[in-house]
């Protein structure tokens, strides 16, 4: 007879949301990450770019913040991005039009954090008479402080996908037409999960103690991940001082000559099985630290790079099939880090001279 647990293995799957349809910005970066987000939509944004939409994705987004955009003149439009604020705060999205301003502050993971004060102090300025419109964009909408304006990705997506429908019958074979279509089932797919039915419900409440048993399990697993990533580096590399931290997302190591740069130990689920996957994320380096860096990640070890912010990143690919591959390559990449981070050489002092008779 099929065991509880059995049963619960077997059916598990049929209840999970099926696997997300990968895209190009998936596959070819970290456009979840709020930088090259920003990036992504501030280019969508602007009615004159190449993308021949004119004016639909700033409209639509317009609408979303409940604001008519028949009134507002779509002419001469601007999009700027990481605007700097008297205080120096850095405003994600900064759209000027003739007569009205829109600074758009993209959340896509952080929380709201930001000095909204003094962005809205800037626009106040900045539009000195105009229309100003603020707006605060996050996965689900979230709450946002006075006068500021809360979109979520969903409603956005919602009204692009309204609104590109026209644009697919005119355009049918236009790339741009695609590259929309890949911008906004990426943001859908990253930023937001459909809600849970009923029956996933029911089976929620049927399996809660082999559940909970998982859950525990995973919350073992990722202890084992941290006390082994710390042991490996520390009987890897003398000299240091190692600590790992559980981000979720992935397992960090810090060293204590490394500052805030760290390596971090990642796992996705892959056609054939789990891949591991090794990220290093530098920071505060000097020019000689970063032309190392870029030698010995980049052109030496072929791995993948992309900045975020102040932020050097590279990652391994194309991922290693068992956790022993990986922690091998952690360890390696951690010998890399530790002669990037050796301190320079103490000068010779110069003998002193003896006096004689």
């Amino acid at each position: 007879m099929t065991t509880t647990l059995e049963t619960f293995l077997a059916e598990v799957g049929k209840h999970v949301h099926p696997p997300k349809e990968k895209t190009l910005f998936s596959l070819g970066g970290r456009a979840y990450f709020e930088n090259p987000a920003s990036d992504l939509l501030a280019f969508f944004l602007k009615p004159d770019a190449e993308h021949g939409f004119k004016s639909l994705f700033l409209q639509a987004f317009i609408e979303c913040i409940q604001f008519d955009p028949s009134f507002l003149v779509m002419a001469g439009v601007t999009v700027s991005r990481e605007v700097e604020t008297a205080d120096g705060g850095r405003i994600d999205i900064e759209v000027i039009g003739p007569d009205w301003v829109l600074l758009i502050e993209n959340k896509v993971y952080a929380s709201q954090v930001n000095p909204f004060q003094s962005y809205e102090e800037h626009g106040r300025k900045l539009a000195a008479g105009k229309t100003l419109l603020l707006a605060v964009l996050s996965p689900g909408g979230e709450c946002v402080p006075a006068n500021w304006r809360p979109v979520s990705y969903k409603a956005y997506c919602a009204a692009l996908r309204l609104r590109l429908g026209g644009e697919l019958l005119d355009h049918p074979y236009s790339k741009w037409v695609v590259f929309a279509r890949e911008f906004i089932l990426h943001f859908e797919n990253e930023l937001y999960k459909a809600a849970m039915n009923e029956h996933q419900a029911d089976f929620v409440e049927r399996y809660a103690k082999q559940i909970e048993q998982a859950k525990a399990l995973d919350s073992e697993y990722r202890e084992f991940l941290l006390d082994l990533l710390k042991r490996s580096l520390d009987a890897g590399i003398s000299g240091h001082a190692f600590t790992t931290s559980d981000d979720r997302w992935a397992i960090r190591c810090y060293a204590d000559k490394w500052g805030r740069s760290n390596l971090a130990f990642w796992s996705e689920l892959s056609g054939v099985g789990r891949k591991h996957h090794v990220s290093v994320y530098l920071v505060d380096l000097t020019t000689e630290q970063e032309a190392q860096a870029i030698r010995e990640l980049q052109e030496a070890r072929r791995m993948r790079q992309w900045r975020e912010g102040k932020w050097l990143c590279w990652q391994t690919r194309p991922g290693f099939d068992t956790r022993k591959e990986a922690v091998l390559e952690l360890c390696a990449l951690g010998v890399v880090l530790a002669e990037i981070f050796k301190p320079p050489p103490e000068p010779v002092q110069p003998l002193e001279a003896t006096g004689g008779s």
